[in-house]
């Protein structure tokens, strides 16, 4: 059986969060060079450095879409005055 990863889209629209779920194929497994030493398993230096990739790509993306809504109110408002 083929293993599946579910991948989700985290999105603002009209001020409210809004996230889509979508199942994906897991890509096969490249084979490692033999000449490549780790100190410790693939998995272990993977396992520990996944969790922390993918929450500083997430904060990085709330802090891009929070400046974004923010930069749109200020021209909106600008826009008013003027």
């Amino acid at each position: 059986e083929d293993p599946e990863d579910e991948t989700f889209r985290v999105t603002t629209e009209y001020g409210k969060l809004k996230v889509e779920r979508e199942k994906v194929k897991a890509p096969k497994a490249r084979e490692i060079e033999n000449d490549v030493i780790f100190d410790q398993e693939p998995a272990v230096i993977l396992n520990s450095m996944l969790p922390l990739y993918l929450n500083s790509q997430l904060v990085s993306i709330l802090y891009d879409a929070q400046a974004s809504e923010l930069s749109s109110r200020m021209t909106a408002m600008k826009a008013a005055t003027d």
